[in-house]
C-alpha cells in the first residue's frame, strides 16, 4: 500500500541533461526520479 507521500508528480517540468533541455513530465518515487 503506497500513500501519496511519497510520489510526486510534476507536470510540465524542465529537464535538463548533458544532450540540452525538454519540457517533460517528471515522476518521483521515494527519492528516485522514474
Amino acid at each position: 500500500l503506497q500513500s501519496a507521500q511519497n510520489r510526486l508528480l510534476i507536470k510540465n517540468g524542465k529537464v535538463v541533461n548533458e544532450d540540452g533541455m525538454v519540457d517533460n513530465d517528471v515522476y518521483v518515487e521515494d527519492g528516485v526520479v522514474k
